[in-house]
C-alpha cells in the first residue's frame, strides 16, 4: 500500500494538535458560553458608559433637566449671539396665561421684534410685534436670537408648532 507524504504529513499535523489539545463536547459549549457572558458584560458597560457622556455632555438633556420642577410653569428666555438676555416669556399652564418680560438693560433705543406667543384661550400663535427699550440698538430683526428653556419651548419659539401646548393642556 502506497501512502501519499501529503497525506501521511496532514494526518500526523492532525494526530498532535488532538493530543496536543483535546476538546470534547462540553468544553466547546463552556467556551462558547463564557466568550457570550464576555461579550454582554463589556457592552453593558458600555452602553453605560454612552448613556453617562449623554447626561453630561447634552445640552437638550441639560435644559430639560433643569426646567423640569414638577409644576405647570415654563420659562424660555431670548438672548442675542453675545448673550445680552433680551426677553422671557413665562407659560403659566395652571392660569393658562403667558406673560412678556423685557429682560434687556432699560435705555432709549427702540428695539422691535416679532415674538411667536401662545394664546391660551384661543390655542393659537399670535404673532406680535413687540417694542422695546433698551440700552442700545441690538437689530433684533436681521441678527439672530438664541433661546434658553424647555427644548420642546424652544422648539415652539422656532418653529410655532403647538405641540408642546397641546401635550401640556391635556396633563
Amino acid at each position: 500500500m502506497d501512502i501519499n507524504p501529503v497525506n501521511l504529513f496532514i494526518s500526523n499535523i492532525k494526530n498532535f494538535i488532538v493530543d496536543w489539545i483535546p476538546v470534547d463536547l462540553t468544553e466547546i459549549i463552556l467556551f462558547t458560553i463564557s466568550i457570550t457572558m464576555i461579550i454582554i458584560i463589556v457592552m453593558l458597560f458600555h452602553g453605560t458608559e454612552i448613556s453617562r457622556k449623554f447626561k453630561n455632555e447634552s445640552r437638550c438633556y441639560r435644559e430639560r433637566e433643569a426646567t423640569v420642577s414638577g409644576g405647570k410653569v415654563f420659562t424660555v428666555s431670548a438672548v442675542t449671539n453675545d448673550g445680552i438676555p433680551v426677553y422671557d416669556i413665562i407659560y403659566d399652564f395652571d392660569s393658562r396665561e403667558s406673560t412678556f418680560i423685557q429682560k434687556c438693560p432699560d435705555g432709549t433705543a427702540v428695539n422691535k421684534i416679532d415674538v411667536p406667543i401662545y394664546d391660551f384661550t384661543t390655542n393659537n400663535t399670535i404673532l406680535g410685534e413687540r417694542i422695546l427699550q433698551c440700552d442700545k440698538f441690538y437689530n433684533l430683526k436681521t441678527k439672530p436670537i438664541y433661546f434658553k428653556g424647555d427644548p420642546e419651548l424652544v422648539r415652539y419659539m422656532m418653529y410655532q408648532s403647538p405641540d408642546f401646548f397641546i401635550r401640556h393642556q391635556s396633563i
